[in-house]
């Protein structure tokens, strides 16, 4: 029987060393790859990081892209009516951004009203979470969190938080020094967009009560934008009173 050619082996403690290195790159790539934020300790799937939105470093303003809207269906499927949507915007803490306003709160304020059209406000919650480490080093960082939490009780405004509410039959909206970053964070939209404004009217109101509301905020959107936009203005009705005063009353999109 022929003799084959001596071959050099790597030792035993070479192989756990190399597969020790081949671990440890393997967690590096991995590491980069999902969102910098602490995990949740709620048993809530996890949505996969897409890249179909994000915000700029130190910045408020949602960006989307054409797949934002397949995000959306794969998030709303992960919930049920017994459960409501919790949005955390999440700040690093080398982000800047004026000390009166909460960058986490703004970012996912931003992110609620792309869900508005489709869950109750009572099924809509947001929060803002300070990240103990540097921001993502990409120039669109998604910086949002998305969990479904058990509905046990309406959601309270967060006081100082919401940037603008209405009491109940009332058209007079209720501003806090946060409206003029959720103004700068919808942007000017496209050169052919419109600006869209439904104004909400609950149990013991009427729609034009709600008309009222969504000329309101035109006029409050109209003195901070700093162009020419075509408002679109709508009332909707949405069922029994909040049970928390004052309340979110109307929501805002671009359109084409």
């Amino acid at each position: 029987m022929a003799c084959q050619p001596a071959v050099d082996m790597p030792s035993t403690q070479t192989g756990v060393n190399a597969a020790t290195e081949q671990t440890a790159k393997a967690k590096v790539v991995t590491d980069t790859q999902v969102s910098a934020a602490p995990k949740s300790s709620a048993p809530t799937p996890n949505v996969e990081t897409d890249n179909s939105f994000g915000y700029a470093h130190s910045s408020a303003e949602l960006s989307v892209s054409e797949a934002f809207a397949q995000k959306q269906r794969e998030v709303l499927a992960l919930g049920s009516s017994d459960r409501r949507l919790k949005i955390t915007g999440l700040r690093y803490r080398d982000e800047r951004s004026d000390p009166n306003m909460d960058l986490g709160t703004l970012r996912a304020t931003a992110m609620r009203l792309r869900f508005e059209p489709f869950l109750p406000l009572e099924q809509l919650d947001i929060s803002s979470e300070l990240v103990d480490e540097a921001a993502p080093a990409q120039a669109r960082m998604e910086a949002i969190r998305f969990e479904w939490v058990a509905l046990t009780a309406p959601v309270p405004l967060i006081e100082n938080a919401t940037p603008i509410a209405f009491r109940y039959r009332s058209a007079t909206p209720i501003t806090t020094d946060q409206f003029p970053a959720l103004v700068a964070a919808f942007g000017q939209g496209g050169a052919q967009q419109r600006f869209e404004i439904t104004g909400f009217y609950f149990d013991g109101e009427n729609e034009s009560l709600a008309q009222q509301r969504a000329d309101a905020l035109a006029t409050a959107f109209a003195n901070l934008h700093t162009r020419k936009v075509v408002y679109v203005k709508l009332a909707q009705f949405r069922g029994a009173k909040p049970a928390n005063e004052p309340f979110e009353a109307a929501s805002f999109r671009w359109i084409d």
